[in-house]
């Protein structure tokens, strides 16, 4: 677990590898001894980025969450904030209008963009995507077909195939580091893909995996 939250929620430290990280996080036992956990902890120190004076606002992560509709609007403040809180710099939302003001009610650290069901969706979320070290997408998204489509990956992930489709949607994406989360943790940097069996917790309540995400 504590490798899928950090890939997605901060920006990996220069020169550690995919494969360094994948060593020692599933090298890991399901029951943890105090040892095992101190382990945890320095997994965790080498991936996020050292804080000095010299940094400016967002070099320690920006990221951006796709999700939020009328109905769901918890589901992308858990990933936003959780994101926050793990040492992220800032956090955008990209939801529907309807969703907007609520999320925004929630915690004034998040940067909230009621965009999802607009007509130039496409337009309002790609001038963003170079300034984000990640993305997150599903939180909320709800069952409309309209926000659906918007929020469709143009290289989509065959369910029968998880291994080659996150390779192929790495390497579509410029060898992004992509996490698919699910029962096994699917990650790829379009070069190489690891699988992550290791059990979380055994609950499986409202706004879980968004926290997780």
């Amino acid at each position: 677990d504590a490798l899928a939250i950090w890939l997605q929620s901060v920006p990996i430290r220069r020169g550690l590898c995919l494969d360094c990280v994948g060593q020692r996080s599933f090298s890991l036992f399901s029951t943890h001894s105090v040892k095992d956990m101190e382990n945890i902890f320095q997994l965790v120190r080498n991936i996020v980025p050292t804080l000095h004076t010299k940094k400016h606002k967002g070099q320690d992560g920006k990221i951006g969450v796709i999700g939020g509709c009328q109905e769901y609007t918890g589901a992308p403040y858990f990933a936003g904030i959780s994101a926050l809180k793990v040492g992220a710099d800032l956090s955008h939302i990209f939801c529907t209008k309807d969703a907007a003001s609520v999320i925004k009610s929630y915690s004034p650290e998040l940067i909230v963009h009621p965009v999802l069901d607009s007509p130039s969706v496409l337009q309002e979320v790609e001038q963003w995507l170079p300034r984000l070290n990640t993305i997150v997408i599903g939180p909320g998204l709800g069952r409309d077909d309209k926000i659906l489509q918007n929020a469709k990956l143009r290289e989509q992930v065959d369910s029968n195939d998880h291994h080659g489709s996150v390779l192929r949607l790495s390497q579509a994406m410029g060898n992004l580091t992509i996490v698919q989360k699910g029962e096994r943790d699917f990650i790829s940097d379009g070069d190489k893909v690891l699988v992550c069996s290791h059990e979380g917790s055994s609950r499986r309540c409202g706004g879980q995996g968004d926290r997780k995400s």
